[in-house]
């Protein structure tokens, strides 16, 4: 299953960015391509001789995810059912436990791409006025091309456009992770704990 966590770690985090100006003027596709920018300057930056154990990368990776990803949505979405019966304690703690291991994975697993050709085609006349859009990008890499449609939804207080979930080839990812959760779940007979504790302990950030 951890191999899906390293996918979704490569396409979520080409939309990790810091935006500098008021969210209200940021559209979901100036977002994405802000962040293949922002992106690339940040591993550049920390290259293996600066940075052999990629801790500063991570740190980066942490400051640059956080206002944009929308980690506790997913963590809910991730546990399903089982969001609803578990504890506060126990849902925050697999929110941590998410968000640490897609940035760890962010920050270990993202210079290979760096250098990949990405195409963000504008969004089309539809996306206007709507709350949740798809903003797809086209990656170029010398394993062929991975189209990837990121569900980016607008907060109706705020006005910020968060990452929410991300869909690659055709594969619903958050889907994925749901399904892992719940086999997870039943694996350990409803032992919340012991799943978070697994999720924790899995090699996700092994590069």
């Amino acid at each position: 299953m951890w191999g899906w966590i390293k996918k979704l770690a490569f396409v979520g985090s080409l939309l990790a960015t810091q935006v500098g100006f008021a969210a209200s003027t940021v559209g979901p596709h100036e977002v994405v391509v802000k962040v293949v920018d922002d992106l690339r300057v940040a591993v550049r930056k920390h290259s293996d001789a600066t940075d052999p154990e990629g801790l500063a990368l991570m740190q980066e990776m942490r400051s640059i995810l956080e206002p944009v990803v929308d980690f506790g949505f997913i963590a809910k979405v991730v546990m399903g059912d089982t969001a609803k019966s578990a504890t506060k304690d126990q849902v925050g703690r697999f929110e941590a436990v998410f968000r640490e291991s897609l940035v760890s994975t962010y920050a270990k697993g993202m210079k290979g791409y760096v250098e990949a050709e990405m195409n963000i085609p504008p969004l089309g006349p539809e996306a206007q006025g709507q709350n949740r859009v798809a903003v797809r990008q086209e990656v170029t890499t010398t394993s062929g091309i991975q189209v990837i449609d990121y569900t980016m939804a607008k907060n109706r207080s705020s006005g910020e456009w968060k990452l929410i979930n991300v869909v690659l080839n055709g594969i619903n990812l958050g889907k994925t992770f749901r399904s892992q959760f719940a086999q997870a779940i039943k694996q350990h007979n409803g032992d919340v704990d012991k799943v978070i504790e697994l999720w924790a302990q899995a090699p996700q950030a092994k590069s």
